[in-house]
């Protein structure tokens, strides 16, 4: 039985951060131990911030790290009197305090529980609120929140939609608008609950994300809403159970701690995830006030939401996916399917462009030529219903299953997804990629993990130039000010948000999704271009430590690979590989260490030695077929996903994510930007230059400091 992760959850703190400790000493005594305590709703003491306010004096030594709370405590709810004061002071003692802030929003991973937060309340109506247009608040990385704003709604809505797994928690300092609906009559009020004090940007943030648990303050009261479903979007319903706490200290002796006993969910089976609890009401945010539906966003609207963006702009969505206005959009129905085939992506391909009149046979047929032999199958079986059997061993691709949706008008879609019965019929399935069927090309792509009916999920095939991605060199969406060098295969740019200003990474031009996707030249390109970052880093007196996590992408093209590179010191060079297996370890992972081979890393063979344990790094491969090297990969992670820990000596570590897995997205610059002693740049979106000239002229003075290393210039004779 999976081990839960053990929570204490506190409403508003108000200043009286003494007394919730002494409360928490007191449970995690009788009841513990838990593994963390977490505060939603105003932290500090009610009230404006005046710039000399001060938090409570009992308040100060748990900010300065003098004082350490019983269990690790998080919060948001950064704002009231001496907010801006308490948040300075807790930043300035780093990790020496035990009570961290979460951040104005975002998704963060904890304790491998997913976490999505909204710090800040809804400003008032004198000025501009993030339910309408710009907000004013405090900078980014600064002292309090007193309000969110549409870059802060912007910036978690984008962490949810690319976030591959569930959402255990939404914390919120408000409560959701519309959280009663649906309700019976006789539980349809709240006793001291105020309606006005909801947000409608609490009950979006609830409708996207569908948390497990939506924990939230600001109202002073204590209320458990029944547990409400969902819609089923294609991956089955999921249930939410909704929590206000009271104040802490209240004087009506509401309650303002609760625990909670939570196996993630990334370690939870879909059967689990999808339990209706008795007594469970439809979603009261199906349907807001005014007809408008917070809907999930379509799969092409999802795209590579990346910080290296020199626009804001995204791709559109089909339109064909998204709701109707006041209507939740509706689960497609399978037109084809065999529901007895258990499904798995490593022994399936994605196949797009079907033409509307073909049949399953159809598809079928055209897969004949993924098998072994040419021979040709007689009899071929028409429409939807017929029943259908493996193609016999030696007669062709052994397809299992094709399962094919229709829309909402009940048309069939123009993609499905083809199954076979082992991964190496994939490889040969691939090579059908432009091949037509009735006339019209079908795309041909390997499947990958976390594929839904609500997005389909697909990985583009690899070198295709993608309008709009934001490391395709030909798109207009790349800021090509941030370019250092440009070689045949890759190029070297410096990352928009960077930890410092050696922060670099390192792309191929081309669209491939990852290192292990790239052509031999390509990954060469990349080693030779790490090689000079590693010499240019040593002139400084720095080592190069880096990270690539591969992701398999919703929507327009799928990934583009980017490797993150950084410079840091010899002392923290030396723990590296420590600081990788320990942080993977906290997240709930164990990563695999890889040895440098004469200096370098062999990235493309010590994970096809992962694939097979029979093969040993550095032992010769005899997997000598591309296809089938492929093949082997996708099974190794159930998609392609990978994520890869580069070491200052060359050696790596490594963690293929398997099917069902959630690896935290934001893990590897966790790391690097501990190792670079910036912790507090971790998150990109503290990290903006601010104006364009300041970005450009940091590239200028990078460029002029690698130029002696780049491999380019060198072999231009301009080193």
């Amino acid at each position: 039985m999976e081990k839960p992760v053990k929570i204490l959850l506190a409403g508003d703190v108000g200043g009286s951060l003494s007394a919730l400790m002494k409360r928490v000493v007191a449970v995690n005594s009788k009841s513990g131990p838990f593994d963390m305590l977490i505060c939603v709703g105003g932290f500090f003491t009610p009230g404006g911030d005046e710039p000399d306010a001060q938090p409570p004096a009992d308040m100060q030594p748990y900010l300065s790290g003098e004082t350490k709370p019983p269990i690790p405590t998080y919060f948001i709810g950064a704002y009231g009197q001496g907010s801006g004061a308490g948040m300075q002071a807790a930043r300035a003692a780093g990790d020496a305090c035990g009570i961290k802030y979460l951040g104005r929003a975002g998704v963060v991973e904890q304790g491998g529980l997913n976490i999505a937060f909204l710090d800040g309340r809804r400003p008032p109506p004198a000025a501009p609120g993030a339910d309408g247009a710009a907000a004013a608040a405090a900078p980014p990385g600064g002292a309090s929140c007193p309000h969110y704003t549409p870059e802060d709604l912007g910036a978690v809505k984008r962490d949810l939609r690319d976030l591959a797994g569930d959402v255990d928690l939404l914390l919120t300092c408000e409560w959701p608008e519309g959280l009663l609906a649906g309700l019976p009559p006789d539980q349809a009020a709240v006793a001291g609950m105020q309606p006005a004090a909801c947000s409608s940007a609490s009950a979006e943030l609830a409708a996207l994300a569908r948390p497990r648990y939506h924990v939230a303050g600001g109202q002073g009261v204590f209320y458990a809403r029944p547990p409400y479903t969902n819609p089923d979007l294609g991956a089955g319903p999921r249930a939410t159970r909704f929590v206000g706490l009271a104040h802490v200290g209240n004087a009506g002796k509401q309650k303002f701690l609760h625990a909670l006993a939570l196996v993630p969910a990334a370690r939870q089976t879909p059967e689990q995830l999808s339990a209706v609890p008795e007594g469970a009401t439809g979603c009261p945010f199906s349907e807001k006030p005014g007809g408008k539906r917070p809907a999930e966003a379509p799969a092409d609207d999802l795209g590579q939401s990346y910080r290296w963006a020199a626009t804001n702009k995204r791709p559109r969505g089909d339109k064909q996916q998204q709701g109707q206005p006041g209507q939740p959009p509706a689960a497609p129905a399978t037109a084809w399917g065999n529901a007895g085939v258990t499904k798995d992506n490593a022994a399936t391909v994605y196949v797009k462009n079907i033409p509307f009149s073909a049949t399953m046979a159809d598809v079928e047929g055209f897969f004949l030529k993924a098998g072994k032999g040419a021979a040709s199958r007689q009899g071929s079986r028409r429409g939807h219903g017929a029943r259908r059997t493996p193609l016999a061993p030696g007669g062709g691709a052994p397809v299992v299953d094709v399962r094919r949706g229709v829309d909402d008008q009940g048309r069939p879609k123009s993609w499905a997804h083809v199954q076979f019965d082992c991964g190496e019929a994939v490889a040969r399935a691939l090579q059908l990629d432009g091949g037509e069927l009735l006339g019209r090309p079908l795309g041909v792509a390997p499947a990958v993990q976390g594929s839904s009916t609500r997005a389909q999920q697909h990985a583009a095939p690899p070198a295709q130039p993608v309008d709009g991605c934001w490391f395709c060199l030909s798109s207009e969406s790349v800021d090509v000010s941030l370019v250092a060098s440009v070689g045949d295969e890759t190029y070297v740019a410096l990352d928009k948000g960077q930890i410092t200003p050696d922060h670099v990474l390192v792309v191929p031009i081309e669209h491939y999704p990852s290192m292990l996707s790239l052509p031999p030249a390509g990954a060469d390109e990349v080693a030779r271009y790490l090689s000079s970052l590693r010499a240019a880093f040593a002139a400084d007196g720095k080592r190069l430590v880096g990270f690539e996590r591969h992701l398999a992408l919703r929507g327009k093209g799928g990934n583009h690979c980017h490797v993150n590179v950084v410079g840091v010191s010899p002392e923290a060079a030396a723990g590296a590989r420590e600081a990788f297996e320990r942080q993977a370890a906290e997240a709930g992972f164990e990563v695999a260490h890889v040895p440098a081979k004469g200096g370098q890393l062999d990235t493309r063979r010590q994970l096809r030695a992962l694939c097979d344990p029979a093969l040993v790094p550095g032992a010769a491969c005899p997997i000598v077929d591309r296809a089938a090297c492929d093949a082997a990969l996708q099974r190794l992670s159930g998609g392609g996903e990978y994520f890869l820990g580069l070491l200052p000596d060359g050696g790596a570590v490594i963690r293929p994510i398997r099917r069902g897995e959630r690896f935290p997205m934001h893990l590897g610059r966790q790391i690097l930007a501990g190792l670079a002693g910036a912790p507090d740049r971790a998150d990109w979106r503290q990290c903006s230059k601010g104006s364009a000239a300041e970005e450009e002229a940091e590239a200028e003075r990078f460029k002029a400091k690698y130029k002696p290393f780049d491999i380019m210039a060198v072999a231009a004779g301009q080193g």
